[in-house]
């Protein structure tokens, strides 16, 4: 969750040496526990905000700042009640959209913090098989593109738009695959730009389907990205490229499958307003995480990412990192943001994202605040239309507004 500092602070901040949050648990009239975390002054100035682990914040009794100026001088700034301290978006006042992050509980079984102990203990094993006991020879030659989409009329309007546009900026090779229902399959059959590369003899562009069963919401619907290699010809293809149907493309996309990828990376893009605290919230990791993971991955460059547009070398060992993916999803007792926590975690501690192919040509747009992006000018060539999650109603008319 993501807390401010109070006026006095914001408006001292660069006669500041040191910044620490207290959180205060009233243990009696004598004495206090308190919850020390010093504050990176870098990254609140580049934020405004600092994320913190939920479970401290419904624990304490009292959220505080202890200040330290270059002077010297200490002195503690508080707020009245723990709530004014909660960051409140103020572009969300007319709109309330669901909470998508879920929690998972199996009956008859050992505590949530024990078990995801042992999951987090499980997937370094894991992790090291794949890596050092398996294959990451590229076998294919081609470039595969791939969507998943379930029957949802809004979002299968933005998947005609993400295609259209898709082909409309292509001057490279590849084949498109849905991962769908048999329903769903019709209803994409049937797009005007899918007819014409499906009854074209000329192009070099197929179109691809596997079958799956229905979903019963959207959320099971996006995890089903993890499913690709359940694709026949998946090691048919050298490169997969894989993007949610709220992103539009509008250059040409062989700024993408120009670029050299490593078999052994997984190349990905994030928002700029993520750090590395953000590994601590449900939709970039785990509130249970430690703040040594946070560290490690400060260290070795690992950042958060969004799940929503992805690349990889489609190799014997990338299956397995996907099929640990799903294994994780499966034990996972506690909270949970879609698939895109357990991405970010599994391929953030196996240290094999890689942002150098996607993050320069990919743009997130925040579809819940208004924007002053001129998109038709923007150098980009990927547009991600994200937040509010599933809404898709909501960002086809945001489209239409402004792009």
């Amino acid at each position: 969750m993501e807390l401010i500092l109070n006026k006095q602070i914001v408006e001292n901040l660069d006669n500041i040496y040191k910044l620490s949050l207290q959180m205060v648990l009233s243990l009696d009239s004598k004495r206090d526990k308190i919850f020390n975390f010093e504050v990176d002054l870098k990254h609140f100035k580049k934020f405004n905000t600092l994320t913190i682990n939920k479970h401290y914040f419904e624990l304490c009794d009292e959220i505080r700042y202890k200040v330290t100026t270059l002077c010297g001088e200490t002195k503690l700034y508080r707020f009245k009640n723990k709530n004014n301290a909660i960051f409140k978006n103020p572009n969300l006042k007319q709109q309330t959209f669901p909470n998508y992050i879920r929690t998972k509980i199996k009956e008859n079984f050992i505590d949530t913090k024990t078990n995801q102990n042992l999951i987090f203990s499980n997937i370094k094993e894991r992790i090291n098989y794949a890596i050092n006991q398996l294959d990451y020879t590229i076998k294919g030659n081609k470039n595969l593109i791939y969507y998943v989409i379930y029957g949802n009329k809004d979002y299968i309007s933005l998947l005609n738009l993400s295609v259209l546009s898709l082909t409309k900026y292509s001057d490279v090779d590849y084949d498109l695959l849905f991962i769908t229902d048999q329903e769903t399959k019709s209803i994409i059959e049937s797009f005007p730009v899918i007819k014409e590369l499906m009854t074209n003899v000329n192009t070099s562009k197929n179109i691809k389907f596997c079958i799956t069963s229905r979903c019963t919401d959207g959320v099971e619907a996006s995890m089903r990205k993890l499913e690709v290699f359940n694709f026949a010809d998946i090691f048919n293809y050298n490169k997969v490229l894989y993007l949610d149907c709220d992103i539009l493309v509008k250059n040409n996309i062989s700024n993408i499958f120009n670029k050299e990828i490593e078999p052994k990376k997984f190349y990905t893009a994030h928002n700029t307003h993520l750090s590395y605290e953000s590994f601590l919230t449900p939709q970039h990791g785990f509130e249970c995480l430690s703040r040594s993971f946070v560290k490690k991955m400060e260290q070795t460059n690992q950042m958060p990412f969004n799940a929503g547009q992805f690349m990889f070398a489609p190799t014997d060992a990338m299956k397995q990192h996907f099929n640990n993916i799903k294994w994780m999803i499966s034990e996972w007792t506690g909270e949970y943001f879609f698939e895109q926590c357990f991405m970010n975690y599994y391929f953030c501690e196996a240290q094999m994202t890689d942002l150098s192919v996607l993050q320069e040509h990919t743009k997130f747009v925040l579809t819940t605040e208004n924007t002053n992006i001129n998109l038709k000018e923007n150098n980009t060539t990927l547009l991600h239309f994200i937040a509010p999650p599933l809404n898709g109603k909501y960002k086809l008319k945001f489209m239409y507004e402004h792009y």
